[in-house]
């Protein structure tokens, strides 16, 4: 019943939301000074084991919030937390948090995929698929000669691979055909038919659709 506190790689967040609600004049300002100071050094992240990597912005809170504030260095002295004092007291101590799990870091994720995408990356077929208006032109199937299966396809050309792991049928086969053509193929059946079967031999996109 051990519980285990260490350190992830994530991206360094700012949250003034308590001060903003407060009205604390200067918050806002001081947040967005603290976001760009991100941009300018994002070669060097914050980490919690280099003071160095935080003391600027802990020494910019400080200053900007309160014009009487401080910044004291007590973790590297071993001293103990200040009492609470009319004037704001910044330190480079260690906090905490427990709270209820947030969305956040389901936006954070999209903001990261859209910034990866904004930079030109090759993006899959199978996602592609996802995100590019359909075609109104027919795909022109063509029946493939498997190896085990002379009855289907021509028996002109080098015969192809096709494996099952499990027992398929005549529909799967198809299936398998029409992939090497289409991104997509929409397949519909009752449970327990081999859709998903389908799906886990084949690295094309597979879109499945149970019956209702």
């Amino acid at each position: 019943m051990a519980l285990d506190v260490r350190p992830r790689s994530t991206d360094t967040r700012v949250e003034m939301d308590t001060f903003a609600a407060c009205s604390l004049p200067g918050s806002t300002d001081v947040e967005r000074a603290i976001k760009e100071h991100f941009q300018r050094h994002n070669e060097s992240p914050v980490t919690p084991f280099d003071a160095s990597s935080y003391t600027d912005i802990l020494k910019l809170a400080a200053s900007n919030m309160d014009s009487n504030g401080s910044y004291r260095e007590i973790l590297s002295r071993g001293d103990l937390v200040p009492a609470p004092d009319a004037d704001l007291i910044v330190t480079d101590s260690w906090v905490l948090l427990s709270r209820p799990r947030t969305t956040h870091y389901l936006t954070d994720d999209l903001k990261r995929l859209k910034e990866k995408l904004a930079t030109g990356c090759d993006i899959p077929s199978g996602p592609l698929a996802l995100v590019t208006p359909p075609s109104d032109k027919p795909v022109e199937f063509e029946t493939i000669r498997f190896h085990g299966l002379s009855s289907r396809g021509s028996s002109q050309g080098t015969a192809e691979e096709l494996y099952f792991p499990l027992p398929y049928n005549e529909e799967q086969v198809t299936i398998t055909q029409r992939l090497e053509k289409a991104a997509g193929v929409a397949v519909q059946g009752s449970p327990s038919t081999g859709k998903y079967h389908i799906d886990n031999t084949h690295q094309p996109l597979v879109r499945i659709k149970p019956s209702i």
